[in-house]
């Protein structure tokens, strides 16, 4: 018998198991530690940047500002969950009492997915500093408050929870702050809009 044929076989058995364990080491086995988001998360994200003020707009030129924004964020809310995505927000609007008088409305709408304590700084010129807070304002609710009287040009300071941001607010100009978060499994992405 020829021995060169009889080991034919166990080279190649021999090779097929050195490719399979080259494989086997180079696949790597943990997740990567630094993840960026999905591909569609930052995109929806811009989109709703853009869209929030578009919205308020709308309502203000319809009288129905508040009707708006809960609609478009339901609308929001829907579409979303059917991207397995998870839409939750708190929206601040800023608006006259009546056009060219001096008071503030002052509407939230909280829609976080859980209750939060607010506090809303007002600052101007002409008046002293106002204070808004809502201590434990719900999760769904829809809160409106006037203030009487505010300056033509004021800094506006929102915050709640670990977010905080300051804008200018001119008396006769709608207003909004909104803060987003945008969830689908390990992807989060919290935002916010000023304008």
């Amino acid at each position: 018998m020829d021995m060169k044929k009889g080991m034919k076989g166990q080279f190649f058995i021999v090779g097929a198991i050195l490719v399979c364990s080259m494989l086997f080491v180079a696949y790597p086995r943990f997740a990567p530690l630094i993840r960026e988001p999905g591909g569609d998360i930052p995109y929806i994200s811009a989109n709703i940047q853009r869209e929030l003020p578009r919205v308020m707009n709308l309502g203000v030129n319809e009288s129905a500002m508040i009707a708006s924004m809960s609609n478009f964020t339901a609308f929001l809310e829907r579409s979303l969950s059917e991207k397995r995505i998870n839409y939750t927000s708190l929206v601040v609007m800023f608006r006259n009492v009546t056009t060219g008088s001096d008071g503030l409305n002052i509407t939230v709408i909280n829609e976080l997915g859980s209750n939060v304590t607010l506090t809303i700084t007002i600052s101007g010129e002409d008046y002293g500093t106002i204070v808004a807070s809502y201590p434990d304002l719900e999760d769904g609710s829809v809160n409106t408050s006037s203030y009487i009287p505010v300056s033509n040009i004021n800094n506006v300071t929102v915050a709640f929870g670990s977010q905080e941001r300051t804008m200018e607010w001119p008396r006769d100009k709608a207003s909004i702050y909104a803060f987003f978060r945008l969830t689908r499994d390990e992807d989060i992405i919290k935002n916010d809009v000023a304008g």
